[in-house]
């Protein structure tokens, strides 16, 4: 029975009332289950029975091993994915030379369960740590590219797909964005030529008594700003709606969207109408005043 060096799990510890500092130094003795070979078969979809997939199980062998505690790691590392909870780490080196001696000893050409195909035993999947998010980026498309058959899964998957899916929203947003602009633009050049319409006597006469165009357009082109100031008020108040709902609910920071939501608010309700106003106004300030006036 060989002796290694193993660290120890605070959960486990815990788990059964024992110190760290009274389990540090102990030797421990268990048995041990080996794989050195796996079976294959074939298993239905909880969801769907009529559909089958591939599935493989390792075949093991009993060893008797001694291990000396010499450390403790933290109860989450590195991660739980043993029905019992973690209890006890080796170094890679150790458990790879039990792992080859296991596969030397025993022979895989014994049928061990009948109807089962079997096969060499082969690591099903691998846990990588990479340094940096940008190594993890690189090992990700290293292995990929490396062969077809491996299939990886990493946080960097997950941020890149959630990166793709925000801009996607984005994209979309920004579209539906420019439609409203469009729309509102639109809207409000129909405003204005209607509302001009209605003064064409007023400016008619305040060109016939000596304003000039310049002055005829300052009049309309500042009417026309409080309708931006409308504008402006009505969004400005659902915009506050808005980001007391989001800080209620979606623990969104109220200062941290509430002072760019107004600069583009401001920038949209007085822009918007300014270029929708400058067509309906300078038609109508073109107009001859005796023209208008008979009219």
């Amino acid at each position: 029975m060989s002796m290694k060096p193993f660290q120890s799990s605070q959960d486990f510890l815990e788990k059964n009332h024992i110190s760290t500092k009274s389990a540090m130094g102990k030797q421990v003795a268990f048995e041990v289950y080996i794989p050195y070979a796996q079976y294959l078969s074939e298993s239905e979809l909880p969801t769907n029975n009529k559909k089958k997939v591939a599935i493989d199980g390792n075949i093991y062998v009993q060893q008797p091993l001694a291990a000396t505690i010499t450390g403790v790691y933290a109860s989450n590392y590195p991660y739980d994915r043993s029905e019992q909870g973690n209890a006890f780490f080796m170094d890679d080196a150790s458990m790879t030379t039990l792992l080859h001696s296991a596969i030397r000893a025993n022979t895989t050409s014994d049928q061990i369960f009948q109807g089962f195909k079997q096969q060499p035993f082969g690591y099903s999947a691998l846990r990588l740590e990479a340094k940096s998010y940008n190594d993890m980026v690189s090992m990700t498309k290293t292995i990929k590219s490396s062969s077809g058959f491996y299939s990886v899964s990493s946080v960097a998957q997950n941020v890149a797909s959630l990166n793709a899916a925000v801009q996607k929203a984005k994209n979309g947003t920004r579209q539906i964005a420019l439609l409203f602009i469009m729309a509102s633009m639109i809207a409000l050049i129909i405003l204005f030529s209607m509302n001009n319409r209605q003064r064409l006597r007023e400016v008619g006469i305040l060109k016939a008594v000596g304003f000039t165009t310049k002055d005829v357009r300052r009049i309309l082109f500042w009417n026309a700003m409080k309708y931006g100031c409308y504008c402006f008020g009505g969004a400005a108040l659902l915009i506050v709606v808005a980001a007391t709902i989001m800080a209620l609910h979606l623990g969104v920071h109220f200062r941290a969207i509430i002072l760019a939501a107004f600069i583009t608010n401001l920038a949209l309700s007085f822009g918007v109408t300014i270029f929708a106003s400058l067509w309906p106004i300078r038609l109508i300030s073109r107009k001859d005043p005796i023209d208008i006036i008979k009219a």
